[in-house]
């Protein structure tokens, strides 16, 4: 399915992370926690990311979720891109390379590269609250090299509307809004990088 994605993304400290967290235990609803481990892929001239393209397999407890983004623009941690996103059950695949030999991934994605090698993985666990009209998604990733990573996220069409509630419940907690400047797809060619070199 083909649609148009806007979030928000704050970075937050590890304390900030938990106090939030706790904070919305107690006055949010939770709704999910999710254990996800994502696979990046391209060719291996790296096509997609040559064209500022991201193709990405999510493996979550009982499905896949295939998902390609493009056309990615940020601005003071407000995030926009197109994407075509499709969910698969798993099947018992374990591996990005028995997911790609058993989906026929050239009916949802036909411009992929002929070729796809995968370029690495992190993990994410996401716990996603509904705060008031609001859903929140708070990541606690693992790079690469191992380093820990937080941030909120919100999926919103008004970014501003969204960024002066979210500030009254920082300043509830005194602590201070930074806008996530980075996909996590760049925060994790870094941390590749800065391994291997």
């Amino acid at each position: 399915m083909k649609d148009m994605e806007r979030e928000v993304k704050l970075c937050l400290q590890k304390r900030e992370f938990f106090l939030i967290l706790n904070y919305l235990q107690e006055k949010g609803e939770f709704l999910e926690e999710q254990s996800q481990v994502n696979y990046y892929l391209d060719s291996p001239g790296r096509e997609l990311l040559d064209k500022g393209e991201m193709f990405r397999l999510r493996l979550l407890d009982e499905s896949v979720l295939i998902t390609l983004k493009y056309n990615v623009h940020a601005t003071d941690g407000f995030f926009e891109c197109s994407q075509v996103e499709e969910e698969f059950c798993r099947k018992e695949l374990d591996s990005p390379e028995e997911i790609i030999s058993e989906l026929n991934l050239e009916e949802f994605f036909p411009y992929l590269p002929s070729e796809l090698v995968v370029v690495g993985s992190l993990s994410n666990l996401r716990r996603v609250f509904q705060w008031g009209i609001y859903i929140l998604e708070l990541d606690e990733t693992t790079l690469p090299g191992q380093e820990i990573e937080y941030e909120l996220e919100c999926e919103t069409k008004d970014p501003q509307d969204f960024k002066k509630e979210i500030q009254k419940l920082f300043q509830e907690l005194n602590l201070e809004m930074r806008p996530q400047k980075k996909t996590k797809y760049a925060r994790f060619l870094q941390s590749l990088n800065e391994l291997t070199t």
